[in-house]
């Protein structure tokens, strides 16, 4: 068996999250699967095996997690909650908005994952449901009819396995402390200015 918080368990992890989540997908395409079960049952063992501390094991106050949940992030005057907020030393990284498999993921939901970013200053949104998983790159205000603007990557949870370490390499904890992100996105095409 893998060591916890290394690549090799996140690899195991994955396959095994894809294989049950293909062996009852019309149960979990059902409507009685809601957003809070895909979480439970999926998105935290994810992102638990990409290495983040999803259960705040080490006792910290909510500002200091590296994973906050229900993050509140004020928006238009109001305060919404992004699913997740990732922080690495106490720096918020990246967000993520959950939804349920029954629902196609479409133009307001990417809205709603990049205006969560650009509301706290962030350069990365991610949007899913297991089913599929999408990295935004947040460079500017969000524009509601345009959800492919700064869409990087798409992945279907099928190809979650062969696309394990790229996966990896982007979004683990240990990959984002060590600066991956950051060098990721500086390495990424700029508009040309004017």
């Amino acid at each position: 068996m893998a060591a916890l918080g290394t690549f090799e368990h996140f690899a195991d992890e994955i396959a095994r999250l894809v294989e049950q989540f293909d062996r009852h997908l019309v149960e979990y395409k059902g409507p009685a699967y809601d957003e809070a079960n895909v979480r439970k049952d999926f998105l935290d063992p994810l992102f638990r095996a990409l290495g983040w501390d999803m259960d705040n094991r080490a006792g910290l106050i909510p500002r200091d997690r590296q994973v906050e949940i229900e993050s509140r992030t004020a928006v238009g005057g109001r305060h919404r909650r992004a699913d997740y907020l990732f922080r690495v030393a106490g720096r918020e990284r990246f967000v993520c908005e959950a939804k349920k498999p029954s629902v196609e993921l479409d133009f307001r939901h990417a809205f709603q994952a990049k205006r969560y970013a650009w509301n706290k200053g962030l350069p990365v949104a991610l949007l899913t449901d297991f089913e599929h998983l999408k990295v935004f790159v947040v460079g500017g205000r969000p524009v509601p009819d345009q959800p492919d603007v700064g869409l990087w990557r798409t992945w279907d949870f099928r190809s979650f396995p062969a696309a394990a370490r790229e996966i990896w390499d982007l979004l683990s904890r240990k990959a984002v402390e060590g600066g991956q992100m950051d060098r990721w996105l500086e390495g990424l095409p700029k508009k040309p200015s004017g």
